[in-house]
């Protein structure tokens, strides 16, 4: 492992951080992602390759990468865009997934935001879920927000992204039946769910799309008069945990 010193915030490599932070387009075209935090960078897959990290002096990480920058407070802030960084920043590979078998799949129709899907993807394998499919317009899930709420458990489930034409391909493919959560649909609790299934979750705003009602099965969660809904991670995982408890995963 090479180490540099840096404490220029205009040094190319910073620069190169900040756009594989922002940048949807980027990420997909280096095949590289930036993450934050000793904890997920630790609990990494021993699979995934580190490009770089980046440390504070006399800070240590038990992970080795092809470089190590040894980098200033300011720069970690610019490169993390937190206020108050962990000293912990590392350059690692997206994550790719082949020979996929799935029983089990979530599917997010347009969630947009970051904070609900990264706990959908840390719930969803946490419960069991063998894959997490997002329709059309999801958030990216490499965003930085989604990353941290998932607490990086995006390296360790597959992600696919694709439109409806693709999920109908993927559904009969791997012989799943599809359920959505709608407030006009039957209790969960009275439903006999086959093995291998599609849990459906539509967006914050507007709920489950049109093909959703279309090719789905409507469950909902029964509720007092006191609240008229739940938020969508709070209800995918009521929603995962029943599926998860079914199907003898936990």
């Amino acid at each position: 492992m090479i180490t540099f010193q840096i404490k220029s915030l205009q040094h190319s490599i910073v620069k190169y951080c900040q756009k594989l932070r922002t940048s949807t387009q980027f990420r997909k075209q280096e095949g590289f992602l930036l993450v934050c935090g000793k904890k997920i960078i630790q609990e990494l897959p021993k699979a995934y390759k580190l490009k770089s990290i980046f440390l504070l002096k006399d800070e240590k990480l038990e992970r080795s990468a092809e470089k190590k920058y040894i980098v200033t407070e300011g720069i970690l802030k610019k490169i993390t865009n937190q206020k108050n960084p962990e000293p912990y920043a590392a350059i690692v590979e997206m994550p790719c997934f082949k020979d996929l078998s799935i029983a089990r799949l979530l599917i997010c129709d347009e969630i947009k935001d970051p904070g609900n899907l990264g706990t959908l993807i840390r719930t969803a394998l946490g419960l069991g879920f063998d894959a997490i499919f997002l329709l059309n317009d999801c958030v990216d899930p490499y965003n930085e927000k989604v990353i941290n709420a998932s607490k990086g458990a995006l390296f360790s489930i597959p992600i696919i992204r694709g439109n409806w034409e693709y999920l109908l391909e993927f559904k009969k493919s791997h012989k799943l039946k599809l359920y959505q959560a709608d407030l006009g649909g039957d209790s969960f609790l009275e439903l006999n769910m086959d093995d291998s299934i599609g849990l459906i979750l539509g967006s914050e705003s507007h709920g489950t799309s049109k093909n959703a009602k279309k090719h789905a099965t409507k469950l909902t969660i029964p509720m007092t008069k006191k609240a008229e809904s739940l938020n969508v991670a709070v209800a995918g995982g009521i929603l995962m945990f029943h599926v998860s408890t079914l199907c003898q995963k936990i």
